[in-house]
């Protein structure tokens, strides 16, 4: 299994209001949303 690795970003601040919407939503953390997002793109790009 991959070893989690700290990453920081800079985001608008009307992106991150609306991972936390989301977050907040669905019950989980921003972190969270923002790794499944990534996961997502990820995944699209291949």
């Amino acid at each position: 299994m991959a070893k989690d690795k700290l990453f920081s970003v800079r985001l608008e601040a009307e992106t991150l209001e609306k991972l936390q919407k989301i977050a907040k939503r669905e019950d989980r953390s921003v972190n969270y949303v923002i790794n499944q997002a990534c996961k997502e793109y990820v995944k699209g790009a291949k």
